[in-house]
Formats: C-alpha cells, sequence, structure tokens
C-alpha cells in the first residue's frame, strides 16, 4: 500500500462494496471481556485505517451529506457523484459501471475524502 496515489487492493473490490483489507478484531476484548469478532467496516473506517492515512479522521456522514460543505467538489474530481456513493456506502452505483472505471472511482473517492 502506498500512502500517496491510488491504493492497493481497492475497496471497491466487488459489486458488493467489501473491503479488501479488513481490520481484524479477533483479538480486541470490549467492556464485557467477550471478544469481538470481525465486522464489517464502512468505507471510511476502511479508508482511515489504512497504513499511510494515520492522520485523516472518520468524518460523520451527516457532514459529508450536507450539501454546503459539498460546494464546488463536483467540479474538481471525475466521477464525483459515483466517489460520493462509494464513500456513504451506497452499493447501487457500481452496477453502472464499467468494471475498468472501478479503479478510478476508488481514487476519486480517496481524492474527495481527502479534500
Amino acid at each position: 500500500q502506498k500512502p500517496s496515489g491510488p491504493v492497493e487492493g481497492n475497496y471497491a473490490g466487488s459489486l458488493m462494496l467489501t473491503p479488501t483489507h479488513e481490520i481484524s478484531t479477533d483479538s480486541i476484548e470490549d467492556s464485557s471481556n467477550e471478544f469481538v469478532v470481525d465486522e464489517d467496516i464502512t468505507w471510511i473506517e476502511w479508508f482511515c485505517h489504512l497504513k499511510g492515512n494515520e492522520f485523516f479522521v472518520e468524518v460523520d456522514e451527516d457532514y459529508i451529506q450536507d450539501d454546503f460543505n459539498l460546494t464546488g467538489l463536483n467540479a474538481q474530481l471525475p466521477f464525483y457523484e459515483y466517489a460520493l456513493n462509494t464513500i456513504l456506502d451506497f452499493d447501487d452505483h457500481v452496477d453502472q459501471l464499467p468494471d475498468d472505471q472501478l479503479p478510478l472511482v476508488e481514487t476519486a473517492a480517496q481524492m474527495l475524502y481527502g479534500l
């Protein structure tokens, strides 16, 4: 994985948008001292926990969806709508794209989240 540029093993590896680099919680104990099993994580959690992304924070989805916070960003990125839907884990949008464009959408999502 590279700190800058596209991430190898992207999040959109399948039509179901399941992360290819899941965070394992096998050995983490919760407050009741029971072990927590692996869970599905959001795109935001996945992205923020990638090596090299230590300075990113998990932003609330309400903030991301606020039109004021998105002003002008659609002109900055190709595949803006697809990238935003990827960040928000809206799965149905990937059916409309050819497989060769999914890495471009993933890169645009990473750039958009950083803005």
